[in-house]
């Protein structure tokens, strides 16, 4: 009786095989599916990230750009941009990248803040050096800054 409850197989040894042959088949093309969609998502993820990380930070000019009216400029031998005499007392250096939000913050600021006072004094002269972080736009910023110095050098006969 135990044999009339089984259920009996279907199909021949070979049918049976052939079955379970696309039963596999069909997993590992799921599963090749699965892979391909997981390695899509991750590339997408990878491409946000990149363009996220790589947008360009809005670079402003200051409010009042009278500010640097009769401020002293010029360029280091080293062919910086300075701000301030160059025989002011103390220099500070300022490494800045273009595309950094708190380089941007401090020359928005801080620096102003100095403009008005001990620049335009002449007791602090500023040098800036322009910093590369790897993005293309950093890189283009700081061979801008690099050039225009160069060429202020030239026009001012030095």
């Amino acid at each position: 009786m135990a044999q009339d409850n089984a259920e009996p197989r279907k199909g021949t040894a070979g049918q049976r095989k052939a079955a379970a042959r696309q039963r596999r088949e069909q997993q590992k093309r799921q599963q090749t599916y699965v892979i391909a969609g997981v390695m899509v998502v991750v590339v997408a993820l990878v491409i946000v990230f990149i363009a996220y990380t790589s947008r360009p930070v809005e670079i402003t000019m200051p409010a009042d750009i009278a500010q640097f009216e009769g401020v002293e400029a010029g360029v280091t031998d080293a062919g910086f941009f300075r701000l301030g005499s160059a025989d002011a007392p103390v220099v500070m250096d300022d490494f800045s990248n273009f595309t950094c939000s708190h380089c941007a913050d401090f020359h928005g600021s801080t620096l102003g803040r100095l403009i008005d006072g001990q620049i335009a004094e002449g007791t602090l002269s500023v040098v800036f050096y322009p910093v590369v972080t790897g993005d293309q736009q950093s890189l283009l910023g700081a061979q801008a800054a690099v050039c225009a110095a160069s060429r202020t050098r030239k026009r001012s006969g030095r």
